[in-house]
């Protein structure tokens, strides 16, 4: 599960801040019917919207930081 919602988080960082993300996931691995319905049924509505939280947290703020994860001082 854990490397699914990497994959997952992966995704959503691309699509949030593009060029920034550091290792994009390719997705050029085939992947089976049979597993790739698994890997949905990982993906439920509450983990999907845990990982939109970590990336709106994750977003640039209005102070000029570059993680509004940092402490504000």
């Amino acid at each position: 599960m854990i490397n699914e919602m990497e994959r997952q988080l992966n995704k959503r960082a691309q699509a949030a801040f593009g060029e920034l993300v550091a290792n994009p996931h390719g997705g050029s691995a085939r992947v089976r019917l049979t597993e790739k319905k698994k890997r949905d049924a990982m993906c439920t509505p509450e983990r999907m919207a845990r990982l939109d939280t970590l990336i709106g947290r994750t977003r640039l703020n209005g102070t000029g930081q570059k993680n509004a994860l940092l402490p504000r001082t």
